[in-house]
């Protein structure tokens, strides 16, 4: 065996090792939060579930996830793809199941762009690059929706220093998010001695052409590209609001933040599942939204006291987690009546990124 063959086979191996794990280490952080706040679920029981308010949570957090998949498919055919709904649908709802699969929630955007790149083999580089896009431009509406949030709940925040922390990252990012895009928009960013310079390098400069050509070609769909992030704010106060009335739904009211303030600490509990790399954000994002509730508690004067705080966040990101699973479902059934074209795909993009690296 060649040292290439070896250094290969070791990172497919640790690979493996790292899937193997992501499971087990997000049952552990889940089980040690239940564990650790178990005297106040000792008092929780199934008739404590509200019914509709956790029906209404799913039809939200249903709807949210389907306009993430129709942003997608206008991305997709402004770039002239043969490109159908059924099809984003059909990819979007495998890709979501993947996030259980592959770590954190960005994980099943490896799986979506695989496949629509394997099913547009002639211009790959450019079908995987409306998956950055959408991403892109999906996480900037969700610092935008955190923003306008907490112009209502300005008097709550100005009390606490965490909250004016969390507020602060939603606005640069809002800001910052839109100075990037019309930058990357930009035709003297996009032909600058910067930008060519990586057009130069071997194997890789092809690439980064054709996503200057993709690029430019959205430059031109301004409208498009406006309608995709109004969708990507209805789709995120949608799922924003999945959490307020998860935690109705699990009899968190006069306990769990209101609404509104649901919409400025979400989103930061949010990022730390996709951040920290556990299936869907398994165990970090419950944990995320306990913390962020008792940073809402401080901040309003509640004198509920934190283990009740993160007792009910916890309790609310169980109600999401069960609701987020039986979505992903879909995506399962979707992925079991393709699945050999699935694993081709998969098999083919782990060797093409073996193949680049090497």
């Amino acid at each position: 065996m060649t040292d290439e063959q070896s250094d290969n086979s070791k990172g497919v191996h640790w690979g493996k090792v790292i899937g193997y794990l992501k499971w087990p280490a997000g049952l552990l952080i889940l089980g040690f939060l239940i564990y650790k706040n178990r005297s106040i679920f000792d008092d929780f029981s199934q008739e404590d579930i509200q019914w509709s308010y956790l029906l209404v949570a799913f039809v939200l957090c249903f709807v949210s996830i389907v306009l993430t998949f129709i942003r997608w498919y206008i991305l997709v055919r402004v770039l002239d793809f043969p490109f159908r709904l059924r099809d984003a649908l059909r990819l979007g709802f495998v890709s979501y199941a993947f996030n259980y699969i592959m770590p954190g929630s960005a994980g099943g955007d490896i799986v979506k762009a695989a496949m629509i790149a394997n099913e547009h083999r002639s211009r790959k580089s450019a079908a995987a690059s409306t998956v950055i896009m959408d991403r892109l431009l999906g996480m900037h509406a969700l610092f935008i929706a955190g923003s306008i949030a907490s112009l209502f709940q300005y008097e709550f925040i100005m009390g606490s220093a965490e909250l004016k922390a969390v507020c602060a990252f939603l606005w640069v990012g809002a800001i910052g998010g839109a100075v990037g895009i019309w930058l990357s928009l930009h035709p003297l960013f996009l032909r600058s001695r910067f930008i060519m310079y990586f057009t130069k390098i071997k194997k890789v400069g092809h690439i980064v052409e054709e996503l200057i050509s993709t690029l430019e070609q959205y430059r031109g769909q301004s409208r498009s590209l406006f309608f995709v992030l109004f969708l990507s704010l209805i789709g995120h106060f949608g799922m924003l609001s999945c959490f307020y009335f998860c935690s109705l739904s699990m009899g968190q009211e006069g306990i769990a933040p209101g609404f509104w303030m649901h919409i400025v600490i979400i989103p930061g509990a949010e990022l730390a599942g996709v951040l920290i790399p556990t299936p869907g954000g398994l165990g970090v994002l419950e944990g995320a939204i306990a913390v962020v509730y008792q940073y809402a508690a401080h901040a309003t004067g509640s004198t509920i006291t934190d283990e009740a705080m993160a007792a009910s966040g916890i309790l609310t990101g169980l109600a999401f987690r069960a609701i987020s699973i039986s979505i992903a479902a879909i995506g399962v059934v979707y992925y079991l009546a393709q699945r050999r074209q699935y694993d081709q795909a998969m098999t083919e993009q782990e060797k093409e990124s073996s193949d680049s690296k090497s």
